[in-house]
């Protein structure tokens, strides 16, 4: 059609990117799986992060998928949404399996998910296991964010979420396997914001570091 219009008549530009968008809002309002019936008026008002969250909502990942390479949005953060979406539904399960009259089944089908989520995370690249595992303590599961929190590396970068979990043990834990005395001082700082300190070195759970934190 741009052959029959002449140079200065028509801004090729807006054209273009007019076709782009309607090639978009054609594919979500015509994917067989879960389409979208949205207007041109409403894709204007979205933006590209807004429409591929959407799709991850509504769990079809390949449309995200291939949107986001159209768009230039970044195929690695919608593998990093889709993951948060999925560790959600697979945490919601687990929270379902406290109804179990079963035991012995719940803990097994627990830890069956638990290691299934680990290993799907631990496969991708360049993410932050505490930015996750904060995600996780948001979708009701601390004990999968520890789980997280254990396979960070930087005693530095894990040290303050466990702090605000208060798991005052592992802290100490990993203080001390730093042989670092200034991170030791500034975490027992901490801790004893959270916690008497006193009390804290006379408790049972505290008598192994009682030795080291005198010297």
């Amino acid at each position: 059609g741009k052959n029959f219009v002449k140079k200065g008549e028509l801004n090729f530009d807006k054209f273009n990117e007019i076709c782009k968008e309607m090639r978009i809002i054609n594919q979500l309002r015509n994917d067989g799986k879960c389409p979208i019936f949205i207007t041109y008026k409403e894709y204007a008002e979205l933006s590209p992060e807004e429409i591929i969250d959407i799709l991850i909502k509504y769990k079809n990942f390949k449309v995200a998928a291939e949107l986001s390479e159209f768009l230039d949005y970044g195929i690695k953060k919608v593998k990093y949404k889709f993951m948060l979406e999925r560790m959600k539904y697979q945490l919601k399960k687990v929270e379902e399996l406290l109804y179990s009259d079963d035991k012995s089944k719940e803990k097994e089908e627990e830890e069956e998910i638990y290691k299934n989520l680990l290993n799907e995370i631990v496969k991708m690249e360049d993410i932050s296991f505490v930015n996750i595992a904060k995600k996780a303590i948001k979708f009701g599961s601390e004990k999968f964010a520890m789980k997280l929190l254990d396979q960070e590396k930087s005693p530095l970068t894990k040290i303050p979420q466990l702090i605000e979990l208060k798991k005052l043990v592992n802290t100490l834990d990993i203080c001390f396997e730093t042989y670092d005395f200034n991170i030791i001082s500034i975490v027992l700082e901490q801790i004893s914001k959270k916690v008497d300190i006193m009390e804290l070195f006379c408790s049972p759970e505290f008598k192994h570091h009682q030795q080291k934190i005198l010297l």
